[in-house]
């Protein structure tokens, strides 16, 4: 009789362990979602008018940077076409950061030569593009200026990235960057974008018209 008592417990242990295993675990929270064209943060309370021809990639709400846009479809000269593959599609990364400086200071700082902090390799990352065979070296302003936005301005910042690429035969390539900066409360809001010379004008003017339908709740 003793023996069955106890072999009863063992057996409802052994059956309850799948059960556990088997539930699925909590997605993190999205940093916010889209509807009608229009993406809203959950966190900041920000909404954008997001560009035609572009993928959204909506980022985990615990990360800084909280949205990614990729084009879809883009022209690339023929000089260029043979890097493609190394730097991909053009990309603008959204970015909600602590203010460590006032916009205007902010975009002179990722530009220094001299400067380096823990945010400016963060929000540099897509222009940086760092490794063993290509490194960011050289940014030159092609254009500099400030936007009037419905209760605030941007600071827009566009220009070249040179990089030195390949170890044994040194080559250099000029890209495309921008960088846009609006201050908000004790934050700023943060946009880097990349692409090819050929349509950068046209995909960055895409970015600065979603800026420009910034608002806040």
């Amino acid at each position: 009789m003793m023996k069955r008592i106890l072999v009863i417990p063992i057996l409802a242990a052994l059956v309850a362990i799948p059960c556990e295993a088997g539930r699925p675990r909590k997605k993190s929270p999205k940093a916010g979602k889209t509807k009608d064209n229009i993406y809203t943060d959950s966190k900041y309370g920000l909404s954008l008018e997001l560009p035609g021809g572009w993928w959204t990639k909506i980022q985990k709400d615990e990360k800084q940077c909280r949205l990614i846009l990729e084009q879809k479809s883009y022209d690339v000269s023929t000089t260029m076409s043979q890097y493609r593959d190394k730097f991909g599609p053009p990309t603008a990364r959204i970015w909600m950061v602590e203010m460590p400086f006032a916009s205007s200071e902010l975009v002179d700082s990722l530009l220094s030569e001299t400067y380096e902090s823990d945010i400016k390799t963060e929000l540099l990352y897509n222009l940086d593009e760092p490794t063993s065979t290509l490194q960011a070296d050289e940014y030159k302003t092609t254009n500099r200026t400030t936007v009037k936005l419905d209760t605030s301005f941007a600071v827009v910042w566009q220009g070249t990235v040179k990089y030195t690429f390949g170890t044994i035969r040194v080559r250099d390539v000029k890209l495309s960057g921008g960088i846009i900066a609006v201050e908000h409360g004790d934050r700023l809001l943060v946009v880097v974008a990349q692409g090819y010379p050929k349509s950068f004008d046209h995909s960055f003017g895409q970015i600065t018209h979603m800026i420009r339908s910034l608002k806040w709740e």
